[in-house]
């Protein structure tokens, strides 16, 4: 394998191989060793021609699709700051469920997602106040992030099906099976059969967090409108 080859491929490390990268690949490389043939022509060495192939691009992220170039600690504030509101607003909605005995360890985890959240946060606020940390740009791949927000999505949706499912046969199986009718010991034994439904719902957090990067990444764009 020749040095530009292997330059190459360190270029496109961070990428998984598929139909894209190996024709930018290949492109690439053509490139760079026809301007080593006419570096070399011109009257460098090889060694010489080698080095100012490779100074001539010394990163591919601009040119795979989907990339966008954002200002990304701007962004991951901003991501994180939401991410904490929508973990509080749970945390909050779990209190009362406290009452019934139900809710605890849902409250108990929400309690620590909030207080490690939110100590990144300062954390981030802090470092933010650099003007270094404010402009540091990077490439994300927004076609990534949709995909993974779609996943995500579809997985949760899985997952509340066969909960609801789950309680439904838990709590009426039998009298379904057995066609027998549903009944209820008053209000308090209603309120914590709702509450059982509701606690896996809780759990909408994870896909609604996950759909933040998709509308910050159009806000964050690197570009003159964009300017910070």
């Amino acid at each position: 394998m020749s040095e530009l080859s292997r330059y190459v491929d360190e270029l496109f490390s961070g990428y998984k191989k598929d139909l894209q990268t190996e024709e930018l690949k290949a492109e690439i490389l053509g490139n760079l060793e026809a301007k080593k043939a006419d570096l070399v022509s011109s009257g460098f060495n090889e060694s010489e021609a080698i080095q100012k192939a490779k100074e001539s691009i010394t990163s591919v992220d601009f040119l795979i699709d989907g990339n966008i170039k954002v200002y990304y600690n701007q962004m991951k504030l901003e991501f994180v700051q939401r991410s904490l509101i929508i973990i509080l607003i749970g945390w909050i909605m779990t209190i009362p469920l406290i009452i019934f005995h139900i809710g605890f360890p849902a409250n108990l985890i929400l309690f620590l997602c909030v207080a490690a959240v939110g100590l990144y946060y300062l954390v981030l606020s802090k470092r933010h106040a650099h003007e270094n940390f404010i402009v540091e740009t990077r490439y994300i791949n927004a076609v990534h992030y949709k995909k993974t927000k779609k996943i995500i999505w579809i997985f949760w949706s899985i997952f509340e099906v066969i909960c609801l499912l789950a309680i439904t046969a838990l709590h009426f199986g039998s009298n379904l099976w057995f066609s027998r009718k549903i009944s209820l010991d008053g209000p308090y034994a209603l309120a914590v059969l709702l509450i059982t439904y509701f606690v896996p719902m809780l759990t909408v957090i994870i896909p609604i967090i996950a759909s933040i990067p998709v509308r910050l990444i159009s806000k964050y764009e690197v570009g003159e409108s964009n300017e910070k």
